[in-house]
């Protein structure tokens, strides 16, 4: 009985269970005495028809042919004297009315010796014609099977593998090899989202191997055959076999199959228990941290081969290793913010008012910067961005890449260095505005809509710019952002270069301990009900000091946020400086981001104009229309008009775009604080002659280039040249230039 015998017990043990079990077992010995005892039944029936007296007794005797252990014992002597049943079957046939019974009997006892031959020739001896691995693997004590499953029609699975099984015409079987090692679907399940999940067990050299793969992968040949690549027994040529199998696998055994739940992802899931809501647990890498009692969430591993992050939020060394690192650094500030930002994430779930937060470090290279990170990252795993599973990432990443990471770890801190390495500052101004919203890309699928990604983070980066810098339009985006410039170490010294390094040894050798202690105190009966309770708490104090500005209103729900994860830490028994005045104070001054934004944009548009005179009307250098089109009129085209340069609509547009603002947006706002002057008829645009021809135009008044602070107190004609009638052309004394497309601005 090879592999399957050798979880535990003896022959004897088997073959008592599986007569217990109405299992056949067949041996050579066992074949013999079944052959002997079935001819002298056929000798038997053979006299009584020849006695009998009519047709009706006839009928009744030529019955009990397909008796089932009569016709497993013709199967038997089929295999082993063959020439006799044939010569018995001869007898019987000759009678009047008992042939086509005969025929019939034949037939399923031939089928029956075709599994009495896969089982002697098999390197088992257990099988039975119906029964399964599955049971077999039962009786053998190996785990993780249910009990009764059966063989789905038109396949088998034994030690040799997966068949194909047919029956000819003749009432032969005929039996074709589809995989080379058994395959079976051990438990089902479904994932905190709603999607199925098959687990998937093999047995290879020697062992039972296990794989939960998506039900959809199972069951789409194309889906099922990448998996070869984790060891599954499958390859491209029988994919599509495999799959009709496992399909039909499901339809005869997955009422009796264990039914589970499994995540994908990591963070916080609901569970539940028999079919009712059974509270939540925290996935964290390839384990889950429940309340006591609570059943665990299984994590399905073909995620963890997806993401090799998850595998990065594991423990390491010692919680006692760790608080002696966090000793000597308990009073740095901007360290121990860093600690508190990573350890809130988990918190914004469970307070359904709380925001996603960022956190920027920013300041020369060299300073601490990414040691505060691996700091932040050593509260729930491998900080060493250069380890294969570490959970510091870098900023050089695609924006669906990190929607992918933040979809994957959607309640832990997402941690990225060095903004220098996103090239693209449109990308990098896209990605912080995503983790600020908090909600992914909608896309499309061949069935409706995919789920749209939700993730409740904080996002801590470091890099030698603020990340505002590149956040021109994103406002709401900007106001959860909280930059700290300079150095997280402290002023650059060797006691501080030593302290840095010795802060990053320990971290990597001690880490994962103090994410998953805070997790468990929210998983206490009340706690999230009480953090929601001091979260509103501490927002009135903070909104207090923030006075009626709107951006730091804002602020003061992320500073809130901070100060629960803060109490949580203390909780823990962590002795903890308070950063969170000190952090205010670096941000809270910095508040009319918005503001800000209309005067950069105004400020950018008239360096714009200004590094291209030559492209604006009415100044000497444009007497002949310029190469590059114009941009607009400098100063106003006819008395009486207020406004100190008139922008071209489309020009005006395209340039902001290109800097990174929403030109609609910005005109607005220029318009709402008084800067520019309104046309009669397309309201923040006005109709003014450029080279001659009408042209809708961004008028911008000086009082907003003074108020933006473009200029200084002058006045227009310090600004422009005096207005002058336009310069007459070659032949034409006094007359306009003609006009020519390629005068607009091609910019």
């Amino acid at each position: 009985m090879a592999d399957f015998l050798q979880a535990g017990g003896n022959i004897e043990d088997l073959m008592a269970e599986a007569e217990r079990k109405h299992i056949v077992v067949y041996t050579p010995a066992l074949v013999r005495d079944k052959a002997t005892w079935a001819l002298s039944e056929l000798a038997r029936i053979t006299v009584a028809i020849e006695a009998a007296q009519d047709a009706a007794e006839r009928g009744r005797l030529a019955a009990e042919l397909h008796d089932m252990a009569l016709l497993d014992g013709i199967g038997a002597a089929l295999y082993h004297e063959e020439s006799a049943v044939n010569a018995a079957v001869a007898k019987l046939s000759a009678f009047r009315g008992v042939k086509t019974a005969v025929d019939k009997a034949l037939v399923t006892a031939r089928k029956r010796r075709k599994g009495i031959e896969s089982a002697l020739q098999s390197d088992v001896d257990v099988a039975s014609y119906e029964p399964v691995l599955v049971t077999l693997r039962q009786i053998a004590k190996t785990s993780g099977l249910a009990p009764q499953a059966l063989n789905p029609h038109g396949w088998r699975c034994d030690p040799g593998g997966v068949w194909a099984v047919s029956v000819n015409k003749d009432g032969e079987e005929i039996v074709r090899k589809v995989g080379n090692l058994p395959l079976i679907v051990s438990g089902t399940g479904v994932e905190t989202k709603g999607e199925g999940v098959l687990t998937l067990r093999w047995h290879a050299l020697g062992a039972w191997r296990e794989l939960e793969i998506p039900r959809k992968a199972a069951l789409v040949a194309r889906d099922l055959a990448p998996f070869a690549g984790m060891g599954l027994p499958v390859n491209s040529t029988n994919a599509g076999e495999l799959v009709a199998y496992l399909d039909a696998y499901l339809a005869r055994n997955e009422p009796i199959l264990p039914r589970r739940q499994v995540a994908t992802t990591l963070g916080w899931k609901a569970v539940t228990r028999a079919g009712q809501p059974g509270g939540r647990v925290f996935v964290l890498g390839d384990r889950s941290l429940g309340a006591e009692g609570e059943e665990p969430v299984n994590v399905a591993t073909h995620t963890l081969r997806d993401y090799p992050l998850s595998a990065g939020y594991r423990a390491g060394g010692t919680p006692e290793g760790w608080k002696a690192a966090l000793a000597t650094v308990k009073d740095r500030k901007a360290l121990v913010l860093a600690l508190v930002a990573s350890c809130a994430a988990p918190l914004i779930r469970i307070i359904p008012s709380a925001p996603n937060a960022i956190l920027d470090f920013a300041g020369p290279t060299s300073q601490g910067k990414t040691t505060a990170l691996r700091f932040a990252a050593s509260a729930w795993g491998m900080p060493n961005e250069r380890d294969e599973h570490g959970i510091v990432g870098s900023w050089n990443a695609k924006p669906t890449y990190l929607e992918r990471v933040a979809g994957m770890v959607p309640d832990l801190p997402i941690l990225l260095d060095d903004t220098k390495n996103q090239q693209d500052k449109k990308i990098l101004a896209e990605i912080v505005y995503g983790v600020a919203s908090g909600i992914g890309r909608g896309r499309g699928s061949i069935v409706g809509v995919q789920p749209t990604a939700r993730w409740y983070t904080v996002l801590i980066s470091t890099g030698e710019n603020p990340i505002v810098s590149h956040m021109r339009e994103h406002g709401g985006g900007v106001a959860r952002v909280i930059t700290l410039w300079g150095s997280p170490m402290g002023q650059e010294s060797t006691e501080n270069g030593d302290l840095a390094r010795a802060l990053n040894r320990a971290v990597v050798a001690h880490h994962g301990h103090v994410g998953p202690a805070l997790v468990r105190l929210l998983l206490r009966p009340g706690a999230p009900e009480a953090a929601e309770a001091a979260w509103h708490g501490h927002l009135a104090a903070w909104s207090n000091l923030a006075g009626g500005d709107a951006v730091n209103l804002r602020r003061a729900e992320t500073f809130a946020l901070l100060s629960c994860s803060l109490d949580l830490l203390r909780a823990l028994g962590l002795d903890l400086c308070d950063p969170l005045p000190w952090a205010w104070a670096q941000v809270s001054g910095d508040a009319d981001s918005q503001g800000k934004a209309d005067v950069n944009a105004l400020i950018d548009a008239w360096s714009w104009a200004v590094a291209n005179q030559g492209q604006l009307d009415s100044l000497p250098a444009t007497r002949h229309p310029p190469n590059g089109g114009y941009i607009g009129r400098a100063g106003r085209s006819k008395e009486g008009e207020d406004y100190a340069i008139a922008f071209g609509a489309a020009a005006l547009k395209k340039h902001l775009s290109r800097e990174g603002y929403e030109p609609d947006a910005v005109v607005r706002r220029w318009d709402e604080r008084g800067w520019v002057t309104r046309g009669e008829k397309y309201n923040r645009e006005k109709v003014v002659k450029v080279a001659g021809a009408c042209c809708r135009c961004v008028c911008v008044r000086l009082a907003g280039l003074i108020e933006a602070g473009c200029i200084g107190e002058t006045g227009a004609a310090d600004l422009w040249p005096p207005l002058e009638k336009p310069a007459a052309s070659e032949g034409q004394e006094g007359a306009p230039p003609h006009r020519d497309e390629d005068r607009w601005s091609r910019d």
